[in-house]
């Protein structure tokens, strides 16, 4: 697949992956003759997972030691413990988000309990 298919396919700009390449979080990609990207089904199933990962706040700088220790295929402790404080820090704004959502049930029941055409 070319840059911009895959770009396409999961819906990531190109220039966010030409910046991942350059930055070492995608392996360098293969070219054709002509000099553009050839992205194999790996290239995207990494790409997936790093977007997905990157959508729930993990820092570009913690994906880049993420990929540059999962490429050594070593230390699995570390790898885990990025994901783990990920997953921490998700359970907080989960926690976050339930109490304004408490706050808003609130108002909602007092204006169902105001009469209507009141202005409080």
């Amino acid at each position: 697949m070319k840059i911009n298919e895959v770009a396409t396919y999961l819906e990531l700009p190109s220039e966010t992956l030409r910046y991942w390449e350059k930055i070492g979080i995608i392996s360098k990609v293969k070219r054709d003759k002509s000099g553009y990207r050839q992205f194999d089904q790996d290239d995207v199933n990494w790409i997936r997972y790093v977007k997905c990962i990157r959508e729930v706040g993990i820092p570009i700088a913690q994906i880049k030691e993420y990929t540059n220790v999962a490429r050594k295929g070593g230390n699995a402790i570390l790898r885990k413990e990025i994901l783990v404080a990920q997953k921490s820090k998700l359970k907080a704004k989960v926690k976050e988000i339930e109490l304004a959502i408490q706050m808003v049930d609130y108002k909602i029941d007092h204006y169902n309990s105001m009469s209507i055409g009141s202005d409080e």
